[in-house]
């Protein structure tokens, strides 16, 4: 619950729509279920990489920061590292329809062509009946650091 958002930098697409500012991303949400998925279009690779060198960051690391509270009240963080370029060349299968799960071997929709996205899963594990385990790291507090 309480899932806040940040970046290390804007993240834009090249139509001009500045994802990272997007009410879900600046608002935030209240609650997530386990298991629960989020995934938001960034852009056409293609088109994003063309974008990106001549905003001058073709090879500029985007970083997405994630807060979040599980129901007892720890607090929790994970970050991703968005690295665009890694992604340059890469090509469509002939058939997208064959390949619409994602890598963890869950149901996803077909993507378009060099199609990037950012995506937020909340798949809190745990076996079947139990209740999710909270993923990503313990949030530290200045107060933690101190006793170290």
């Amino acid at each position: 619950k309480d899932i806040s958002f940040s970046f290390s930098r804007p993240i834009q697409a090249s139509d001009g729509v500045v994802i990272s500012e997007l009410p879900i991303f600046t608002v935030g949400l209240t609650s997530l279920a386990p298991g629960a998925r989020l995934t938001c279009y960034w852009d056409d690779l293609h088109d994003q990489m063309q974008f990106l060198r001549r905003q001058g960051l073709e090879g500029e690391d985007f970083v997405v920061y994630v807060g979040y509270r599980d129901l007892p009240g720890t607090d929790y963080s994970n970050s991703w590292d968005i690295q665009p370029l890694v992604y340059k060349g890469l090509r469509q299968p002939p058939h997208p329809e064959e390949h619409s799960q994602d890598q963890a071997g869950e149901g996803g929709s077909v993507s378009t062509e060099g199609a990037s996205t950012i995506e937020n899963s909340s798949d809190g594990g745990g076996a079947q009946g139990s209740p999710p385990e909270p993923t990503g790291e313990p949030a530290t507090t200045a107060a933690a650091l101190d006793r170290t």
